[in-house]
C-alpha cells in the first residue's frame, strides 16, 4: 500500500474570507445591526475580505448573551503559524453594534496578509 505524506501540495481554497456558516451568527447580527449604514459597512467588509488570500475569518456567536467571537487564522502554515480568538466584550455589546468588532477583525487579518506576504517575497527572492 503506497500513501502520499507530502503536506507540500496545494489545498484547495474557495475565496471566502469570513466564514458565517451558523444561524446563531446571523441571527445576532440581524438583531443587533439596526441602520442600514452598518449593513452596508458590514457586506463592504466582507467583499474586501474575500480579496486576502492568507488569512481567513470565522464568526461565532452564543445564542443567549449575543456575544460574538471569532478566530483569525493562516490559511495555511506559515513561519508565523498565525491564529487568534477574539470576543465582545460587555460594554461592546451594550454600547456598539457589531460592526466595529468586524472591523477590527478585517484590521488584523489585513494586517497579518500583509507580513505573511512580505515573508512569502523575501523566500522567493532567495535563490538556494
Amino acid at each position: 500500500m503506497k500513501t502520499n505524506l507530502n503536506c507540500n501540495c496545494p489545498k484547495p481554497q474557495f475565496g471566502m474570507a469570513i466564514h458565517v456558516g451558523d444561524n446563531n451568527v446571523k441571527s445576532v447580527l440581524k438583531s443587533r445591526v439596526k441602520s442600514l449604514k452598518d449593513v452596508e459597512k458590514i457586506n463592504d467588509i466582507f467583499q474586501k475580505q474575500k480579496g486576502n488570500s492568507k488569512v481567513d475569518i470565522s464568526l461565532f456567536a452564543n445564542d443567549k448573551t449575543g456575544k460574538l467571537s471569532a478566530n483569525v487564522y493562516a490559511k495555511e502554515y506559515s513561519d508565523t503559524g498565525f491564529y487568534k480568538n477574539y470576543s465582545e466584550n460587555f460594554f461592546s455589546i451594550l454600547f456598539r453594534s457589531p460592526v466595529k468588532f468586524i472591523e477590527k477583525l478585517a484590521k488584523v487579518a489585513d494586517k497579518e496578509e500583509a507580513k505573511i506576504l512580505k515573508k512569502e517575497e523575501i523566500v522567493n527572492k532567495l535563490n538556494f
